[in-house]
């Protein structure tokens, strides 16, 4: 089956605020920030529902090299990312 993404303006935004920190660090770590979030993506859309329900319905996948989780909801045929958060920090 295939799956429509859609990115919440929340997600969009924390998306936002890692790369530029990590553009800041370097240019390199924000490439493999970005690729690793493609990968996690591509990891949800292959099987969105093989991660287990945390809260709300929305489920929780966490890079692997990288201190973030992706919260997402399926909703049919499309999956959507609610937020994308730093595990370290306090919302």
């Amino acid at each position: 089956m295939s799956f429509n993404i859609e990115l919440s303006d929340e997600s969009l935004l924390d998306l936002r605020e890692a790369r530029l920190y990590y553009f800041e660090v370097s240019i390199e770590l924000q490439k493999k920030f970005d690729n690793e979030i493609v990968e996690t993506i591509e990891r949800i859309e292959f099987s969105p529902q093989h991660f287990q329900k945390r809260y709300r319905n929305i489920k929780i996948i966490f890079t692997k090299s990288f201190p973030f989780g992706i919260h997402y909801l399926v909703d049919g045929d499309t999956i959507k990312v609610q937020r994308i958060l730093h595990q370290k920090r306090h919302y």
